[in-house]
C-alpha cells in the first residue's frame, strides 16, 4: 500500500503590494492593481514607450500584450503582479535572457485570447501560471488558445503555486532542448482542467517534455492529467508526452481522470513515455475518469498503480518501455474501493514489457494480456500471483520470476540468463513451451524442473514444484535427426536402383 498526497493549499509570502486573490478570470484578481496595456509594435519589453502611459508598469500592476504585437525581454530584470499574453485578443511575448518576476502569468486568456509565450533563455519566476485560461460555463470551455515554448540549456522556469495547461481553454506547453522547470510547493501541476470547484467545464491541455528537458516537482504537488469540475458535461482533457526528457515527482502522485468536487464528471488523461525518464515514487492513480498510459520506451519508476473502483477505465499499454519498482509491493496493481464500474486493463503489446524489480520484492495480482512478452530485469523477485494471458516470450535476465500457475503459451519461448531463476510455484503442474534458452543456447527437448524434482533435466536455475515441458529440441539434435533421416533415404534409394 502507498499513501497518496492530498490536495493542499499554499500560502504565498509576498510584499503587500503584490497581495492577490484567486479569481475566476483564469488568472488572479489583484487588489488595487491596474491593468497596463502594451501599445507599441514589436519591441523591447522594458521600453516604457511601448506601454500605455509611456512608462513600464510598476510592480504592483498587471501588464498585458494583446494587440497582436511581440514584446521581447533580452536582458535586465522586470517585476509585475501579473502578465497576460493574449487577453481576449492576440499577443506575443519572447524572452531570450534576463529575469522576469511575476505572481501570475497567463498565455491565452478569456474568449478569443490567443497567446504565444516563448523562452529561449533567461529566468521566469512566478507563483502561478496558466496556458489557455479564462472563465468557462458549466457546459462550455472558453475559446482561449495559449502556447508556451521553453527551450535551451540556459532557460529556467520556477513556479511555486498552481500551474495549469489548458485550464478552461486550449493550452500547449513544450519544454525542450535541456530547459529546466522546477515546481516547488504542494499545489498541483495540472494538464487539462482547472484547480477549482466552481463547476466550470475543463479545458484541453498538452504537455511535451523533449530532448533533455527536465521538469521537477520538488514538494508534495501532484501531477494530474485530465480534470473536470463540471457536473453537466464531460470535459477536461490532458495529454502528456515524454520523449527524451525527464519528469520527476517528490511525494506527489501521478493522477489520471480526476474531479475537484462531488457530483462532478471526471476528466480524461493520456500519457505516453516514448523515451527519457518518469519518476513517481508515490505511484500512479487512475481516478473516476478515463486514463491511458502508454509505456513505449524509456524508464518509468513507480511504486505501484491504483485504479479507483467507483467508475472510469484505466488502460496501461506496455510496448517497449521499462517499469522499475521504487519499493517492495505486495499488490503492485491494485483496486481502490469495493463498489462501482471502474476497470483496469494491462496490455503487453508487440515490443513487450520490461519489468525491473530493482532489488525489491514485487507481486502483481492482476492479469497481463496481449501478444507481447515479459522480460524480468534487476535483482529481486517479481511474483505473478494469478494466471496471466500474455502470449509472447518470457525472459529472465536477473533476479527471480515466480509464477503461481502454468499459463505460458505453448508457442512461446523462455530465456534465462545466468544469475536468473524461474520459480515454478505451480503445485506440480507442467507448463508446455516451444523452446528453452539458457544464456542464448537452445536446450534439449524434454521436461525441466528443480534439483531433486524427478524431471528429465534437473536444473539449479529452476525452483519450485512445477515443470517446463520443452517441445522443440535444440538445433544440434534437430540436425542429427535430419541427418539420420537423410541417411535412411539414401540407403533406401540405393537398394531401389540395384540391378
Amino acid at each position: 500500500m502507498f499513501v497518496f498526497a492530498a490536495k493542499k493549499s499554499v500560502m504565498l509570502s509576498v510584499p503587500r503590494a503584490l497581495i492577490f486573490a484567486v479569481a475566476a478570470t483564469g488568472g488572479f484578481s489583484s487588489g488595487q492593481a491596474a491593468n497596463v496595456s502594451w501599445t507599441g509594435g514589436d519591441g523591447s519589453f522594458l521600453d516604457g514607450s511601448n506601454w500605455a502611459g509611456g512608462s513600464f508598469p510598476v510592480a504592483a500592476n498587471n501588464g498585458q500584450v494583446s494587440n497582436g504585437e511581440t514584446a521581447t525581454l533580452s536582458s535586465g530584470s522586470a517585476t509585475l503582479t501579473e502578465l497576460w499574453i493574449g487577453n481576449t485578443a492576440a499577443g506575443n511575448f519572447v524572452q531570450t535572457g534576463g529575469t522576469l518576476n511575476l505572481s501570475a502569468g497567463v498565455s491565452g486568456r478569456g474568449n478569443g485570447g490567443v497567446g504565444t509565450w516563448t523562452m529561449t533563455g533567461g529566468t521566469l519566476n512566478t507563483a502561478e501560471l496558466r496556458v489557455g485560461g479564462g472563465t468557462g460555463t458549466a457546459t462550455t470551455p472558453v475559446t482561449s488558445n495559449g502556447t508556451m515554448t521553453i527551450s535551451g540549456a540556459s532557460t529556467v522556469v520556477n513556479t511555486t503555486a498552481f500551474v495549469g495547461i489548458g485550464t478552461s481553454g486550449t493550452g500547449t506547453l513544450t519544454l525542450t532542448d535541456s530547459a529546466v522547470w522546477t515546481h516547488s510547493g504542494d499545489t498541483v501541476f495540472l494538464i487539462g482542467g482547472d484547480n477549482n470547484s466552481s463547476g466550470q467545464a475543463g479545458g484541453t491541455g498538452t504537455l511535451k517534455i523533449l530532448n533533455g528537458a527536465a521538469l521537477s516537482l520538488t514538494g508534495g504537488a501532484n501531477f494530474s492529467i485530465g480534470r473536470n469540475t463540471s457536473t453537466t458535461t464531460t470535459t477536461g482533457n490532458g495529454t502528456v508526452v515524454i520523449d527524451g526528457g525527464t519528469v520527476t515527482l517528490n511525494t506527489g502522485t501521478l493522477n489520471f481522470g480526476s474531479t475537484q468536487g462531488t457530483n462532478q464528471l471526471a476528466g480524461t488523461g493520456t500519457l505516453t513515455v516514448a523515451s527519457g525518464t518518469l519518476t513517481v515514487p508515490n505511484g500512479v492513480r487512475f481516478n473516476q475518469g478515463n486514463g491511458t498510459a502508454n509505456f513505449n520506451g524509456g524508464v518509468t519508476t513507480i511504486n505501484g498503480i491504483v485504479k479507483v473502483k467507483a467508475s472510469g477505465t484505466g488502460t496501461v499499454n506496455f510496448n517497449g518501455g521499462t517499469i522499475r519498482a521504487a519499493a517492495d509491493s505486495t499488490d503492485f496493481v491494485s483496486i481502490s474501493g469495493t463498489t462501482g464500474t471502474g476497470t483496469i486493463s494491462l496490455n503487453i503489446l508487440t515490443n513487450g514489457l520490461n519489468f525491473d524489480t530493482n532489488g525489491n520484492a514485487v507481486t502483481v495480482a492482476q492479469t497481463l494480456s496481449g501478444v507481447g512478452g515479459l522480460t524480468k530485469l534487476g535483482a529481486g523477485t517479481l511474483t505473478l500471483s494469478v494466471a496471466q494471458a500474455y502470449t509472447g516470450n518470457t525472459a529472465i535476465s536477473a533476479g527471480t520470476l515466480s509464477v503461481k500457475s502454468a499459463f505460458l503459451a505453448d508457442s512461446s519461448d523462455v530465456s534465462i540468463t545466468s544469475g536468473g531463476f524461474f520459480d515454478l510455484d505451480t503445485a506440480g503442474a507442467t507448463d508446455t513451451i516451444h523452446a528453452l534458452y539458457v544464456d542464448g543456447v537452445a536446450q534439449a527437448a524434454g521436461t525441466y524442473g528443480a534439483i531433486n524434482s524427478g524431471a528429465t533435466y534437473e536444473r539449479s536455475y529452476i525452483t519450485g514444484t512445477g515443470f517446463l515441458l520443452v517441445s522443440v529440441p535444440e538445433p544440434a539434435a534437430c540436425g542429427a535427426v535430419v541427418a539420420g533421416l537423410l541417411g535412411v533415404l539414401v540407403v533406401i534409394r540405393r537398394r531401389a536402383v540395384r540391378p
